[in-house]
């Protein structure tokens, strides 16, 4: 029988005719000198990519980008928020009205994005990415990119 050998990546390692071979990590290893147990994973659902704008921001005030309600019998993971504009801003990521995640953009990067590693939303959950226009004189257009996975709750 192989012998796991446990480490901190999310892969494990078995042995196989003497050498030691990566496999995906379980708790289960071939027979030695057997290939070790194939294993393959895929997404539930659908994969959702919800695009929003918002053009001619004035300067110092605010705009929603996107608002995005979960429906009934679902739910969402996020995965990421991608965003950019013309102009300075702050970026703000509610869920049910509380702030979640908050990133600036500046003269050497008018885009970024938010990383969420497929965070669970319910169904009725709400998420809306709001800017903050920070340019002082100049109106501005802002976009961003809503994607994750929306299946059966």
């Amino acid at each position: 029988m192989g012998t796991m050998i446990p480490n901190s990546r999310p892969w494990g390692e078995c042995t196989k005719n003497g050498k030691t071979i990566k496999v995906v990590r379980t708790s289960i290893c071939q027979g030695d000198g057997e290939d070790p147990l194939k294993v393959e994973f895929d997404q539930a659902g659908e994969t959702l990519n919800v695009y929003g704008e918002s053009s001619s921001v004035a300067a110092s005030s605010t705009a929603t980008i996107i608002d995005y309600t979960v429906g009934a019998l679902k739910e969402f993971r996020l995965k990421r928020i991608e965003f950019s504009g013309t102009n300075r801003g702050v970026y703000i990521v509610e869920i049910n009205s509380n702030t979640q995640a908050k990133k600036r953009t500046y003269y050497t990067r008018f885009d970024d994005y938010f990383d969420f590693e497929e965070l669970k939303l319910n169904a009725g959950d709400n998420l809306k990415l709001i800017v903050e226009n920070k340019s002082t004189n100049m109106t501005g257009d802002f976009n961003a990119n809503l994607q994750g996975n929306l299946r059966d709750a």
